[in-house]
């Protein structure tokens, strides 16, 4: 832990105990209500930003973890999914900087990001990185239920987008046709994989795997065989 980051934080703890006793033994009023919100928000912000440097140091392996979400849920009893989450927005974060530096300057909300993380599929990551700037601007003046609505229209432009056969890039249509992928069980039981993906999915899956296929202390598996790890821990995850 960093010096900073335990000075700051044993800070705020101490402060949130006089809070507690505050809000037990005197009134409240509906600007503490909507200040206390605030801190809220703050706080879990700074909290996806701390997981998200985290998952770009990697330092979470030295405790055995082949990826941060399943150390986030470990360490903290939170649940897997949220784990999950947090890392999403991570990596939306590592995607958008305009909108990384906008959560920095407090623009951006819980909601607000939440929202935007969902709807930044890899898919559309190119047309969200060239619209970053309408997310940075629009999380400034609207509320979140505004925000939610501009996303909404923002993606279904970019489907019709990403769909329009003038489009450049487009001359993958062909490799996204052929995609395939074929699952067989063997006479002994085990499985066979074969398939296909276009140039994009391919790069999304290998980014997944590649996440969660990073080896351990004293690993001793070969890049294929935790490439399979990888692949069976990302369902067991889907289905958790």
């Amino acid at each position: 832990m960093s010096a900073a980051v335990a000075d700051i934080s044993e800070g705020l703890l101490g402060e949130f105990a006089r809070l507690m006793v505050s809000l037990t033994e005197e009134p409240v009023g509906v600007d503490d209500v909507v200040l206390l919100r605030r801190v809220y928000e703050v706080a879990d912000l700074a909290l996806t930003r701390g997981v998200s440097k985290l998952a770009d140091e990697t330092c979470f392996q030295e405790f055995g973890f082949r990826d941060v979400s399943r150390w986030f849920a470990a360490a903290t009893g939170a649940r897997r999914t949220e784990g999950r989450a947090r890392c999403e927005q991570a990596r939306l974060l590592q995607v958008l900087p305009l909108v990384r530096e906008a959560v920095d300057a407090g623009v951006f909300g819980t909601a607000q990001l939440a929202c935007l993380t969902g709807a930044v599929t890899t898919q559309r990551e190119v047309l969200a990185t060239r619209d970053q700037q309408v997310f940075v601007d629009a999380a400034a003046r609207l509320d979140a239920s505004q925000f939610a609505l501009l996303v909404q229209r923002w993606v279904a432009l970019a489907d019709d987008e990403l769909c329009d056969p003038l489009r450049p890039g487009r001359d993958n249509d062909a490799a996204f046709a052929s995609r395939r992928l074929q699952l067989s069980r063997m006479l002994n039981g085990s499985w066979r994989i074969n398939g296909q993906l276009d140039p994009v999915a391919g790069e999304a899956v290998e980014a997944a795997l590649a996440a969660v296929m990073k080896p351990s202390k004293d690993d001793e598996r070969t890049p294929p065989q935790r490439r399979a790890d990888a692949l069976v821990d990302l369902c067991r995850e889907s289905l958790a």
